[in-house]
């Protein structure tokens, strides 16, 4: 079972536990289906709560602690939620969620682990059927430290699993006092091995922070 809102990817490694919809409490993916389906011919303007919890595990504490504090903030107010379960032997079925609204989320660091409580708010199922080509399947994210006095970011040695159908970008900068600073990527510079990002203007320093997800459709 995979989950994606907004440019968040559940990874196929992370378990997923906690599911609750409508305050009922989901074991198997066969189950939740079936709710899902009752949600989709149901009649009414019910609103329903969707929850779930992910851990994601990281190499080191630096990294744990870095998404803790910044992996979730471009995640938008309101959405389509896509879950992708398993519908038997070889055979999975993608639930559409429209109109999803992101209530609240409660991340936990422990060690070189966040623990991700997402909730969401649904007027129900909207689609169940084949993902579409549009919508994404796979991300990978990173980040690259932008040097002083430049207006463009080149990024290699990514080694990517294919070339990227759209890289996302964006500049964090060091704090309150820092400047704003926009990336846009050059779509014909996108390779499995890297792309180029060009800024809004100079750095005038070397503390911001070029963030990037590359996304993949089928």
């Amino acid at each position: 079972m995979r989950f994606r809102y907004g440019n968040w990817l559940h990874e196929p490694n992370e378990a997923v536990f906690n599911l609750r919809y409508s305050g009922a409490q989901i074991n198997q993916p066969a189950e939740f289906l079936r709710v899902a389906k009752a949600a989709f011919f149901a009649r009414g303007n019910r609103s329903h709560s969707l929850s779930f919890t992910v851990d994601r595990h990281f190499d080191t504490q630096t990294e744990a602690t870095e998404f803790y504090f910044a992996g979730f903030g471009s995640l938008p107010q309101q959405d389509d939620l896509i879950c992708r379960v398993e519908d038997g032997p070889g055979s999975t079925k993608d639930i559409q969620f429209g109109q999803t609204v992101l209530e609240s989320i409660e991340p936990v660091l422990v060690g070189q682990s966040v623990s991700v409580t997402f909730t969401f708010s649904t007027p129900g199922t909207t689609d169940i059927a084949t993902l579409p080509s549009t919508l994404i399947i796979d991300m990978y994210s990173g980040s690259a430290t932008i040097p002083s006095g430049v207006s463009t970011v080149p990024v290699s040695g990514l080694s990517l699993p294919g070339k990227p159908d759209r890289i996302l970008a964006t500049v964090s900068r060091p704090g309150s006092g820092g400047a704003n600073i926009f990336a846009t990527v050059d779509a014909n510079s996108i390779t499995a091995d890297g792309f180029t990002a060009r800024l809004s203007g100079l750095t005038p320093d070397a503390n911001h922070t070029l963030d990037w997800v590359a996304i993949y459709n089928s």
